[in-house]
């Protein structure tokens, strides 16, 4: 387990896909289908970066289903906090923020999932 390299790529992760979800919420002209596609685009834009981050942290950590476990909630948990301080940053009234939204807490588990099966497969992969 290499805390500090999880920490830092947890947050990578969510600081990444942040920006540029914001950057293509920008580009989009506001549409009936704006949060749909926002929607769909930033869960493609996270997972993407976590396949990556999660491929990083297994070049300097044993790969396991336990590590990518333990690594998906390292970054679910960086999630929740860095997304609850941008909510309340922008708008302080939204105390909950993503918090109440079953799909942030299904991405959160996507997340656990997913870093949990690339550490399992390569695991698996090495046997």
């Amino acid at each position: 387990m290499n805390l500090k390299k999880a920490l830092v790529l947890g947050a990578v992760v969510y600081i990444t896909a942040f920006i540029l979800n914001l950057l293509v919420s920008l580009a989009l002209i506001n549409g009936r289908d704006t949060q749909i596609i926002l929607g769909i685009s930033g869960a493609t834009i996270t997972f993407i970066l976590l396949i990556i981050c999660t491929k990083t942290y297994f070049k300097s950590v044993q790969a396991s289903f336990k590590e990518g476990l333990i690594f998906g909630l390292i970054n679910a948990v960086i999630g929740v906090i860095i997304d609850t301080i941008i909510t309340l940053l922008i708008d302080a009234s939204k105390s909950f923020g993503n918090l109440n939204n079953p799909l942030f807490w299904a991405a959160n588990l996507a997340i656990i999932s997913i870093s949990s099966f690339i550490g399992w497969y390569k695991k698996r992969k090495q046997l």
